[in-house]
């Protein structure tokens, strides 16, 4: 009997998507360390990147221990659970551990992490696209992609234990984003159990950004206009009827279109274009013709919508922070603005072009002093000279 290796049907279910042919990476991060590891053929974890770890998987219960250097063992007994529809396909699959236990070396020592009781939810995409590539000869092509996903028993912190003191993470179910909860306040206790003093507190103040960019389908009190926003942290002593120390925390006021919008960059960051799909505008150069209709470049002015601008400490100091986008080079179809260029043999200003041919009327060798702009923030036009002859200035 033929292994899975050299089964024909194997490969040709394999490439249909019937099977998964490769193994699952699983990402680790806690305490520090972070890192990646698989299963191998014979079920052995193998690391990917190098760390001094022992990871056991237990089968039964389908959870993880992690062991360090030091022996401090970190144990991932709450499981998180996915699932996911596409197309008529269903799957389930456990998509996250989440830290239960940290335990010293000599066993006495130990942190424990309590979760409330799980939620569900769920996120429905649909991408269709569909255009006619080139002219009548052609086919229209038509692509469809439905993908319902349900995160089911979402775990969120609700308390950790620790020797000689305990931290409470108290919640509110009055989010208008979408999802149930809300951290509210984080209290901070010291003492044995059953013995515990408040030593302080700390308050969420929270509001939202909301979207006032019309887009179809989605109404003026959708959850899809809402994102949640934290406005202050207030931190109180053993009660919170006393005085209080703030921090202020002050954002860009351009409106951000409603979640899941399609005018993104290819960096993810919203940049203004109302865009009816992700995929970009693409030329097929061999046919003369463009498949997709998105504009994904960036722009600084719209990038910078909601994101933190100050910080106001209880002192009445402050931070301001100053934003501006990365630079990346890039070939564009065209040159928007061109300065004078000398030739040997002549001069030539060209101010809108995407290709320039010359032919210098002297020997020796063409000298041209050249600059370029492009109206995209953060893009740059590239000069190119195909001459060996040619030296550019």
């Amino acid at each position: 009997m033929p292994t899975e290796s050299e089964d024909p049907d194997f490969w040709k279910q394999a490439a249909s998507g019937y099977y998964d042919s490769e193994s699952d990476i699983y990402q680790y991060n806690f305490g520090g360390y972070s890192g990646k590891f698989f299963f191998d053929r014979n079920k052995e974890i193998r690391l990917i990147d190098k760390a001094p770890l022992k990871i056991v998987y237990t089968p039964g219960s389908r959870t993880f221990s992690i062991t360090t250097e030091k022996g401090i063992r970190y144990e991932f007994l709450e499981i998180e659970k996915t699932s996911t529809a596409a197309n008529g396909v269903s799957k389930e699959y456990i998509s996250s551990w989440y830290l239960t236990n940290i335990i010293s070396k000599d066993q006495v020592t130990k942190v424990e992490f309590l979760y409330y009781e799980g939620y569900d939810t769920s996120i429905t995409n649909q991408h269709t696209y569909m255009e006619y590539v080139g002219g009548e000869q052609y086919n229209q092509h038509e692509y469809i992609h439905n993908i319902l996903t349900i995160a089911n028993n979402i775990k969120q912190i609700k308390e950790i234990n620790y020797p000689n003191g305990n931290i409470i993470f108290n919640r509110i179910g009055d989010r208008e984003d979408g999802p149930a909860y809300r951290l509210d306040e984080l209290v901070i206790y010291k003492g044995e159990t059953g013995n515990y003093t408040r030593l302080k507190a700390f308050k969420f103040i929270t509001d939202y950004f909301y979207s006032s960019i019309s887009r179809p389908g989605i109404g003026s009190d959708s959850p899809l206009r809402y994102r949640l926003r934290l406005d202050g942290l207030r931190e109180y002593g053993e009660n919170s009827s006393g005085t209080f120390k703030t921090h202020l925390f002050e954002y860009d006021q351009k409106s951000l279109p409603p979640r899941e919008s399609n005018d993104k960059d290819f960096w993810g960051y919203y940049n203004g274009k109302r865009n009816t799909t992700l995929v970009p505008k693409v030329e097929i150069p061999y046919r003369g013709i463009y498949v997709g209709s998105a504009n994904r470049n960036p722009d600084e002015a719209y990038m910078k919508a909601g994101i933190l601008n100050k910080i106001t400490y209880p002192t009445g100091g402050y931070t301001e922070f100053s934003h501006e986008p990365h630079e990346y080079i890039t070939q564009e179809d065209e040159i928007i603005n061109f300065g004078t260029g000398i030739i040997v043999g002549g001069d030539f200003n060209q101010s809108s072009f995407s290709e320039r041919e010359f032919t210098p009327s002297s020997t020796v060798d063409a000298v041209v002093n050249a600059t370029a702009t492009n109206s995209t923030s953060g893009s740059f036009p590239r000069i190119t000279l195909t001459n060996t002859d040619v030296i550019i200035l």
